[in-house]
Parts: C-alpha cells; sequence; structure tokens
C-alpha cells in the first residue's frame, strides 16, 4: 500500500471483468440526487487517462453511492484518500471493476464504485497507468469528492497537527473543508490573516479548499502557529495548526549506533540499544531487527530526545527477555522531510547463560618490534574479545606485573574491548618479552610480545692522558656491552694521523657483560 501527500491508498481490489455495452452515453452515479452524464470522448491515440464525468469535483452527502469511470491506453489503477479510523473503513467501501471501454478510442477501462461515503474519503481520487508509482497530473486524471456532513466541518478531526516545510518553500496548511459550502478562516497571534491578499513584506495567504490555505510566509526558520476556523450556519470547529520552517539541509550524515547495556547481554536480560544522528531538522528513525519490524510485544522505542545545545537527536530500542534470535544486525534507518536517508548499523551478539571465551589479537599482527636505545617509545595495541567483561594486566620483561597505569617508563591504558601499553625512553635494559593476561571467572589467556633492543658498546680507556712523540707506552680499553647475547668482542685502538686512522697493537680480552 502506498500513500500520496493526502494519504491516498493505492491498493487494488480487483473483481473480474464486467461487460457493458459501448455507447457514447450512461449512468455513471448511483445516488439519490440525480445522475453525471459522461462527457464527449477525446481524439484517438490520447496517452493520458480520462475520467468520466469530467466535472473537476463533486458534492456528495454522507451514505451516497458513487461510481466513476476511467478510460486509458494503458492499464490502469485508482489511488483515493485513506481514512484512518478503521470505523470509517469498515463502513465505506470502495471497489475497482476493470471493465470494456465505452468508447473505441480506448484499449482499457477502469470503474471505481464507492458504497456508503463518509467524509474522511473526501478528497482527490486519482486515475493512472498501473505501473506508475506516483500520480502525475501531465499522465493521469483526478476528479475530487466533497463528503458534506452534519457534524464534521473538517476532513481532519485532530485537534493539533504540525505541518513541516523547509525554508523559502510554498507551504499548505492542510485546513481542508468537507463541504463546498463550509466557510474556512485562519487566525495568528497577531490576529485574523487575510486571505487573498500580499501584504507589505510580499507575504501572502490564499485559499483552495481542495488543499486548505497555502502561503510562502516561510522565510524565517522556527514555529508558527494558526488556528484554523471551519462554519456553516450554526456549527463551528476549530483546529490548532503549527507550521515548522526548517532550514535546509543538503544531506543526512550517518547516524552511530551503540549498546547502551555494554554489549554482553545474555539470555533474557535487557538489551538497550541507541540511535543517534546530528541533524539540525527533524527527522524520522526507522528501525530493523535482525527478525524484522520491532516486536511490539516485547520491544519499545523511546521518544526521540535532542541534547540540550547541541544538534543531536537520539532514540532508543529496548528489548525485553532478550531471545538467541535477538542477536545480528540491527538498522537505524533516518529519513527527514526533504528527502534525505541515511543507515546506520550494528552487528548485537547475544550469549548463552554458559558461553565464555577470550581472545587476543594484536592490533597490526606485530608481535615483535625492533628499537634502538634512546628512541621515544614503542607502543602495542592488543584487541581483547572475550564474554564475560575480561581483566587483564601486563608483565614486564622481568615477569613483574607493571601496577601502576602512567609511570615514567610505562602508559597502560584499556577498554573493555582493547588495552594498550606503551614503553618509553627506550634502554637496552627494555630489551625482552612482555606478557599480557587476560581472565574473565572462567579462563584465562595470555600474549607474549618480544621488544628487541640494540645498543651501541661502551668504551674506557685506562692510562696516562698525555704521552710522549715515539715513546712506547700501555693503554687499557675496556669494552662494555648491556646485552645479554654477546659472544665475543674485540677493542682496535686507532691513532689518526693526516691522512687516515691507523690501527695500533692491540691484546685482546674477554668481553665485559654489563647487565
Amino acid at each position: 500500500m502506498g500513500s500520496s501527500m493526502f494519504g491516498f491508498d493505492d491498493s487494488l481490489s480487483v473483481t473480474a471483468a464486467e461487460e457493458e455495452p459501448r455507447s457514447g452515453d450512461g449512468d455513471l452515479r448511483d445516488g439519490p440526487r440525480g445522475c453525471l452524464r459522461l462527457a464527449s470522448v477525446l481524439s484517438l491515440g490520447h496517452e493520458k487517462p480520462e475520467i468520466f464525468p469530467e466535472y473537476a469535483e463533486t458534492n456528495l452527502e454522507t451514505g451516497d453511492n458513487f461510481t466513476v469511470l476511467c478510460q486509458g491506453q494503458t492499464t490502469l489503477k485508482w489511488k483515493w484518500p485513506l481514512a484512518e479510523n478503521e470505523e470509517y473503513q469498515n463502513w465505506t467501501r470502495i471497489s475497482e471493476i476493470e471493465v470494456l471501454p465505452k468508447n473505441a478510442n480506448y484499449k482499457y477501462a477502469r470503474k471505481l464504485v464507492i458504497q456508503n461515503i463518509t467524509y474522511p474519503y473526501t478528497g482527490f481520487y486519482q486515475c493512472l497507468d498501473k505501473n506508475a508509482d506516483s500520480f502525475d497530473e501531465n499522465h493521469g486524471s483526478s476528479i475530487y469528492l466533497f463528503v458534506k456532513d452534519k457534524e464534521h466541518l473538517s476532513v481532519s478531526d485532530a485537534q493539533v497537527e504540525t505541518i513541516t516545510v523547509t525554508q523559502y518553500s510554498e507551504a499548505i496548511i492542510p485546513c481542508r473543508p468537507t463541504a463546498s459550502d463550509v466557510e474556512v478562516s485562519l487566525t495568528s497571534i497577531g490576529g485574523q490573516i487575510t486571505l487573498g491578499e500580499i501584504d507589505e513584506d510580499g507575504i501572502m495567504y490564499r485559499y483552495d479548499p481542495h488543499y486548505g490555505i497555502i502561503t510562502n510566509n516561510t522565510k524565517d526558520i522556527g514555529g508558527i502557529i494558526f488556528l484554523c476556523y471551519f462554519s456553516r450556519d450554526s456549527k463551528k470547529f476549530s483546529r490548532t495548526m503549527i507550521l515548522d520552517v526548517e532550514k535546509i539541509n543538503h544531506f543526512l550524515p550517518k547516524p552511530s549506533m551503540k549498546e547502551i547495556t555494554g554489549g554482553h547481554t545474555i539470555v533474557g536480560d535487557k538489551l538497550i540499544l541507541e540511535c543517534r544522528i546530528r541533524s539540525e531538522t527533524y527527522v524520522n528513525i526507522v528501525w530493523t531487527t535482525p527478525t524484522g519490524p520491532p516486536d511490539s510485544t516485547r520491544m519499545r522505542l523511546s521518544s526521540q530526545k535532542k541534547i540540550p545545545e547541541q544538534t543531536i537527536l537520539t532514540q532508543n530500542l529496548i528489548i525485553n527477555e532478550t531471545t538467541l534470535r535477538d542477536k545480528g544486525m540491527y538498522y537505524c534507518n533516518v529519513s527527514d522531510n526533504q528527502n534525505h536517508a541515511s543507515l546506520g548499523s550494528l552487528n548485537v551478539r547475544v550469549y548463552a547463560p554458559t558461553e565464555h571465551f577470550i581472545n587476543l589479537t594484536e592490533d597490526n599482527n606485530v608481535y615483535t618490534i625492533s628499537a634502538k636505545a634512546g628512541d621515544d617509545a614503542v607502543v602495542w595495541r592488543i584487541n581483547v574479545d572475550g564474554h564475560p567483561v575480561p581483566r587483564f594486566w601486563w608483565l614486564n620483561n622481568r615477569n613483574e606485573i607493571i601496577m601502576a597505569l602512567k609511570s615514567d617508563k610505562y602508559d597502560v591504558t584499556s577498554s573493555a574491548t582493547d588495552t594498550v601499553i606503551k614503553i618509553k625512553d627506550i634502554s637496552i635494559t627494555d630489551h625482552g618479552n612482555y606478557t599480557l593476561v587476560a581472565e574473565n571467572g572462567f579462563e584465562i589467556a595470555t600474549m607474549s610480545l618480544f621488544l628487541n633492543v640494540t645498543d651501541k658498546p661502551q668504551v674506557h680507556l685506562e692510562g696516562n692522558t698525555h704521552h710522549m712523540v715515539d715513546e712506547k707506552d700501555t693503554i687499557k680499553c675496556t669494552c662494555y656491552c648491556k646485552h645479554a647475547s654477546v659472544g665475543s668482542l674485540n677493542c682496535t685502538l686507532y691513532t689518526p694521523t693526516e691522512s687516515n686512522n691507523s690501527p695500533i697493537s692491540t691484546t685482546a680480552g674477554d668481553p665485559k657483560i654489563d647487565p
């Protein structure tokens, strides 16, 4: 079922074809107040379907029956107003019948039959191509039906209605009467509004009984409150209309979604999801769950909330007593009144009561890092996927627990989904294995990471600092290396000359290992 601006129902209730005579004239109205005659037939090949009778509007009364014919060159369908009240849906019956054209110039014909018409069915009845998605007056035809009702002067009984339009666009305030003899007027805070005249600011309100009151007063963003008055004889009725003028929007950003309840829902728990979007205009949010639209028996939607002084709108989906069927993809489809739409998604997990696990992965799949002494820092980020929520701690290269989350040597930050260790001011003593330990009450998982640190050996000379030219002397050279994997060291001394560095006699010894 589709609907237009005025709520047209495009559903088809097709019955068997009914053969009728092909005479040029025929009675097309069943009712107590006479009949409407067929108009002259248009020329062959007219693509636009034609409605007979051709009157732009017709006045009926509550309880009347009405039949109207549409003929065209393609298969046809009808659209009509849709009553929201189920009582009137049951009282008024509308059906379509595919019939033979009354004029040989047309290939197809479709008759609309209305029984016991009631005032909510006041509006346009449109005939269009069966494959058309929407009504186009250049390729379709319509007739407007008024339904006079002694008790109801307005097509809608809603006491308050909000109409949203964009800045600088034309606005239609739907003060639609049920009959053409109902008088309609409009007032605002400033008093009664004169219809059909342009004021000094170029603002105009004009009245069309088929649509209501049309205005160009949409320059300023915000809301305007109107009262629409209906009267006939001594009968009066009024409705409050709020005209909400929005800023022109060029797009809608992608909404974000998250689990308010923490992301570790167990079967039977309550699950709360949030859809959040940044928008300066009104938006409509439609949720889709893994099983389709929200199940109203155990799911409900919160009202939209606007964060104060921000252009952020949020809405929550609350699911009571979750089951394993509730796990999967959730979608938040957001649209505005300016034909923009965007879609957010979130994969939700629901766990069985006995389910538990821990998975640890390095963010870049780098489990060994090589660094030089003097480097500023090295960083590992470990992604944690576990249930129940694990707690974790780090062991340094001496297998000691890193107690402080922030120190001169280490920075450790953790969340429910990852943990990060930063080793600062790299020195040769930082060389070795670092271990992450995770535990969730059911199991323990570990991950080992290796930091390879390289450094230059240190040389210490012992002997006189001043030497005589051409005299032999002894200098003791000690080479230190802070690296446990050193095999042997050779210490060679060079004496500078004008052309190059020349080696001098040395004696090798065992390396000095400085732990």
